[in-house]
């Protein structure tokens, strides 16, 4: 073998080296935790996977307990009134808060609200709009020419923790799909 080549074989050995510590690396800092219920879930109501894990990463970070300033519980950080809606629109007349702090309960109704809220909107900007302010400020902002100019989608969010939320949840979804 001579010596050239086996520089550029050393050298290709090397990039793939990086490149698996770095795939390895984001693959701990992005996982896929709880995989079958995101699965399970996530075909039931014809979401990609990715857009769960990263609604998940985004607002909980995989923590089942966490609660936010808003009173919004769990892995999908779900508050107790759109849970009620949620279950209403599932034809379920009442149910009991506490199964938010059930992974599998708030990944089932998290991705229930996304996909009524991704049926309604048909965009998923603007569901990721509606997932994080609330269904009735996006109606509001789709009638505003100064947020949208066909009343379909948003060119501008008028919260900017929604701005944010809709450009960071993007940005991890495509994380996801790049790594796994």
């Amino acid at each position: 073998m001579n010596i050239k080549l086996l520089r550029v074989f050393i050298a290709a050995a090397g990039v793939l080296a990086a490149f698996i510590v770095t795939l390895a690396l984001l693959r701990t800092v992005y996982p896929r935790k709880y995989s079958e219920l995101v699965t399970q879930y996530a075909r039931e109501y014809g979401l990609s996977e990715n857009l769960v894990y990263a609604i998940i990463k985004c607002e909980s970070n995989f923590k089942p307990d966490s609660v936010s300033h808003a009173g919004a519980i769990g892995l999908m950080q779900i508050t107790p009134d759109t849970l009620q809606w949620a279950a209403m629109k599932e034809g379920v007349s009442s149910i009991d808060s506490k199964l938010l702090y059930l992974s599998d309960q708030n990944i089932k109704y998290g991705c229930c609200i996304y996909s009524l809220f991704f049926d309604e909107f048909s965009d998923m900007a603007v569901s990721l709009a509606a997932y994080n302010a609330g269904r009735g400020n996006v109606l509001k902002w789709l009638s505003d020419k100064e947020c949208s100019d066909d009343g379909i989608l948003l060119k501008n969010v008028p919260f900017p923790e929604t701005d944010k939320y809709i450009k960071k949840v993007t940005a991890v979804k495509r994380i996801y799909e790049l790594i796994y």
